[in-house]
């Protein structure tokens, strides 16, 4: 049992609402509702102020029909208006304090007006039953408990069908019989679910006769609410006159706080003008140093330009002429590989000749040698004929004459 007083304690301290709340002490304004008319489970916005920016501290109620509330701050709350909610009073709670009611219009519902702004005795005045949020045509039943202060068109009870569509409405036609106060009941018979059951039109559009006792009290009424009007208004012209004149104190010291500042401001503004024009002086000399600078590296530039200009036509001249004695190269190498292949084959030529005259040469000294060979034969057999002689003639010797065989090569070099 103690631990469970302990622990619901704790919960009560440690709960969001005790330790973020803080203390409303001012009651909750409803300024504007946007928008006016929605339908269930659509969101809507309400601003207005003393509201608190923790969410679950704001109740907001269609009549007595809690709203389900998406976000808040001190000004706003976002709401979605709840399932079945009807035409109500909105309001908000906070802290147990309660704003002001704002009308509101849950669609589709149904709303009764008069065409005319007064209701004249013995005239007729149109009424207009119009359907808000639903182009459907509705079955509405139209009740006159009032029936000896005004008329209807049709009876005590009558069943009207708007007209469907965009405008959607019906008409009944009323007549006031005397002064009085009165109201016009009706009943939605068939159409959509959600809807207004019931109207009042005013009745201060046909005031009653009153008393000369009542005219009094009513003038002594008015008369007292007048002077409380007017102590109210000079209350209020007196709280805005030391408003005024506090406000005048304040902005005096303000003007005077301003002159001050001012005249720093303006001190300020001359010392920081003086800077600016040494500032200025210097830039310009700054300028004039730099466009003297920029004249000197533009005629450099132009100078490295025509110098580049110059060297890429000499380089070009330079590859033109290196590309000239390359092709002249290509060309010596090219003779020069004729040539020596000309040479080459009149080596080859001479050689050959050379191994042909070897060869001649060789052969004439063989014919040479036989030659003297020969000779010596014959020498040795004429000293040997001469020795002997035959018994035939030299002609039958069948001797070649030498000096026909003698072969001498042709010397073509």
């Amino acid at each position: 049992m103690v631990r469970f007083i302990f622990i619901l304690i704790l919960t009560f301290i440690f709960s969001p609402a005790t330790v973020f709340s803080q203390p409303q002490n001012e009651k909750p304004v409803i300024k504007e509702v946007t928008p006016l008319k929605a339908y269930s489970g659509e969101s809507i916005t309400i601003k207005g102020e003393h509201f608190s920016k923790i969410k679950q501290q704001n109740l907001v109620f269609f009549d007595k029909l809690q709203a389900e509330v998406k976000s808040a701050n001190e000004d706003f709350i976002e709401v979605i208006v709840p399932e079945n909610a009807k035409v109500s009073n909105l309001y908000v709670e906070v802290s147990g304090q309660k704003s002001n009611e704002f009308k509101f219009y849950v669609l589709p519902y149904v709303e009764l007006k008069l065409a005319s702004s007064k209701i004249e005795i013995g005239k007729k005045t149109k009424g207009i039953i119009k359907v808000y949020g639903s182009k459907k045509p509705w079955t509405v039943q139209v009740i006159n408990k009032y029936y000896e202060i005004i008329d209807i068109d049709g009876g005590r009870e009558i069943t009207l069908t708007t007209s469907g569509g965009e405008d959607n409405v019906a008409e009944i036609g009323i007549i006031a019989k005397k002064k009085g106060n009165f109201n016009i009941n009706f009943k939605v018979l068939s159409g959509d679910p959600q809807a207004k059951r019931e109207d009042s039109l005013d009745s201060e559009k046909i005031p009653k006769e009153n008393t000369p006792a009542e005219e009094a009290l009513k003038k002594a009424e008015d008369k007292k609410r007048s002077e409380e009007e007017a102590l109210k208004k000079a209350e209020d012209k007196k709280r805005s006159e030391e408003e005024a004149l506090k406000k005048a104190e304040d902005k005096k010291r303000s003007e005077e706080e301003a002159l001050k500042k001012a005249e720093d401001k303006k001190r300020s503004e001359e010392e920081a003008l003086k800077k600016a024009e040494d500032k200025k002086r210097s830039e310009e000399e700054a300028l004039k140093k730099a466009e003297d600078k920029k004249r000197s590296e533009e005629e450099a530039l132009k100078k490295a330009e025509d110098k580049k200009r110059s060297e890429e036509e000499a380089l070009k001249k330079a590859e033109d002429k290196k590309r000239s004695e390359e092709e002249a190269l290509k060309k010596a190498e090219d003779k020069k590989r004729s040539e020596e292949e000309a040479l080459k084959k009149a080596e080859d030529k001479k050689r050959s000749e050379e191994e042909a005259l070897k060869k001649a040469e060789d052969k004439k000294r063989s014919e040479e040698e036989a030659l003297k060979k020969a000779e010596d034969k014959k020498r040795s057999e004429e000293e040997a004929l001469k020795k002997n002689p035959p018994a035939k003639s030299v002609d039958d010797l069948n001797i070649p004459d030498t000096k026909e065989t003698f072969f001498r090569p042709k010397n073509d070099f």
